[in-house]
């Protein structure tokens, strides 16, 4: 299989930022807690934390347990690199892990989302300022231990719904996910039955996620269906056309990926809705899917599912479009299903057009200009 050439892809690494704080939102309760915000990370105040978390003869009280896990989030958020190899030295991933696995424990949504931050902060990426090979090692040592076993049986705690608490926690689970297997070198490290349990559970997730309020937002700052659903499909893209990845085509048959991906850029009424971190991500990924030949070759189904798309998303935003590879995908794509067909599908000619268009204000660059001059060239 050919690889797709180095592109400047989607951002592929989470942090907290955009998340609500762990214990704000553990405690927005009828009970109003109180938590500490300056216990230092020593060595002893770490293992203190980790000793609390992992009590397995019930002697701390929720709010105990809800403060440690609010300091070991503190400590790694604020990127100290003493918390980071004690953490390391105290084998903290293997603790919170053990944590999450106890059924108490991973039944109950707060828990989940507050030891995933944690977890989060401590696999950061290459964009981030997270030490590089700090992430790297808390990412190993989080698949060495079962890690994403442990995330996938907490996922498998949601069945669909709108509950702030239940997408929070999915939310947190995705993003600790999508961190560790953001460095190609990590999915060495990932066997191809996880891969494909990771694959199975990221499209059922995704089909649940798409029947939901997509507006929902916790504590009024993130729209967390929407993030859930980008870090699903980033997910998605890393584990069929990452360089390391050991799915195939084969992989793919029977589970109607590219139609999930449609429906996950469509509203409740089945009607497009742009949104432009989604569709650029489906852009890419369409776009690698089909030079590492995972569409399926039976028929053109799915690659016209695809070209609607990319119609959509060309009319929509037509610069943008052209930076995520639409206009490559078009022109490769019309190699396989012919010209003369590419051409008959609706609205591709008429959206291509209102981009030469110069008595329309549209604000097109001048590289878009000149690769619609390009595809129309070709076509006709």
């Amino acid at each position: 299989m050919t690889n797709p050439p180095e592109a400047k892809r989607p951002h592929l690494s989470c942090t907290t930022d955009d998340l609500p704080d762990p214990v704000e939102s553990a405690s927005a309760s009828s009970i109003n807690l109180v938590f500490t915000c300056d216990t230092p990370p020593t060595s002893d105040n770490i293992e203190f934390a980790l000793h609390t978390i992992g009590d397995t003869k019930n002697t701390n009280t929720k709010h105990d347990i809800l403060q440690a896990l609010q300091d070991l989030n503190r400590w790694a958020r604020n990127n100290n690199h003493l918390f980071f190899n004690e953490f390391l030295e105290l084998a903290g991933i293997s603790r919170v892990l053990k944590f999450l696995m106890i059924p108490s424990n991973m039944s109950d949504m707060k828990y989940v989302f507050s030891a995933c931050t944690i977890i989060i902060n401590c696999t950061r990426g290459p964009n981030s300022d997270l030490d590089i090979d700090i992430a790297q090692v808390m990412g190993r040592k989080f698949i060495e231990r079962g890690g994403i076993h442990t995330m996938l049986l907490a996922n498998e705690e949601y069945s669909g719904g709108n509950d702030r608490n239940e997408l929070s926690a999915v939310h947190s689970i995705w993003a600790v996910l999508n961190n560790v297997i953001n460095y190609n070198a990590e999915l060495d490290y990932i066997d191809k039955d996880k891969q494909h349990n990771l694959f199975d559970d990221a499209i059922a997730t995704l089909r649940l996620v798409n029947d939901t309020d997509d507006k929902i937002r916790v504590h009024g700052m993130i729209q967390i269906p929407h993030k859930i659903k980008s870090l699903l499909l980033l997910v998605l893209m890393r584990l069929l056309v990452g360089s390391n990845s050991k799915l195939v085509a084969d992989d793919l048959e029977g589970r109607d990926v590219f139609q999930i991906f449609i429906n996950t850029m469509k509203d409740s009424n089945r009607q497009w809705e742009f949104e432009e971190e989604i569709w650029k991500i489906t852009s890419y990924f369409f776009f690698s899917c089909f030079r590492r030949q995972l569409f399926p070759t039976k028929n053109n189904n799915d690659l016209k599912l695809a070209i609607s798309f990319y119609v959509e998303y060309i009319e929509k935003a037509p610069n943008e479009a052209f930076k995520s590879k639409a206009f490559d995908f078009l022109l490769e794509v019309s190699d396989v299903i012919g010209r003369e067909e590419i051409t008959k599908m609706p609205g591709l000619m008429i959206t291509l057009g209102t981009i030469l268009d110069r008595s329309s204000s549209n604000n097109i660059e001048a590289a878009t200009e000149d690769m619609t001059k390009t595809l129309v060239k070709y076509l006709l």
